[in-house]
């Protein structure tokens, strides 16, 4: 089902409401701005840090976890995973489980239950992202600025 809504400028021509609309939009003096936008869009990821390494194993831990509980069980126990890299003030980053081609959306947000159950557990939610076009986008991000990483699931 597809739902379109708009009018006939045309037709509306005249009409009080639309030309004082009309008038206040487009009336106004106009300005020329200089717009500088980057040439290189790379991302840019803070260097390694204690904090940071320690959320990346909370992470992987996360992953195995996930896998082990709802995910489809690795042939030998391991699964390849490329990890997004992330900074630690992001609040998720992504993960593609390589045999399945699975996209992962990891919650970073401390203080968000619905993002890391904290106590001795520590665990990041790790929930799947719906295949269609933005999972195959970040597919390809995560392949492309992730690091590969072999989880053991038991």
């Amino acid at each position: 089902m597809v739902q379109r809504s708009g009018y006939n400028a045309e037709r509306l021509r005249g009409e009080p409401g639309f030309e004082r609309e009309r008038r206040r939009v487009y009336g106004g003096a106009s300005r020329k701005l200089r717009v500088d936008l980057p040439t290189d869009c790379t991302p840019r990821f803070d260097p390694e840090t204690p904090l940071k390494a320690e959320m990346r194993a909370v992470v992987a831990s996360s992953l195995s976890n996930a896998v082990r509980t709802w995910g489809r069980r690795p042939a030998g126990g391991r699964v390849r995973i490329t990890l997004a890299d992330f900074n630690v003030d992001y609040p998720e980053t992504f993960a593609v489980r390589e045999d399945t081609g699975e996209v992962l959306r990891i919650g970073l947000i401390g203080a968000d239950r619905t993002s890391y159950t904290g106590g001795t557990g520590r665990q990041y939610v790790v929930t799947p992202v719906p295949a269609g076009p933005v999972s195959v986008l970040l597919r390809r991000l995560v392949r492309g600025h992730g690091t590969p990483l072999t989880l053991a699931v038991r």
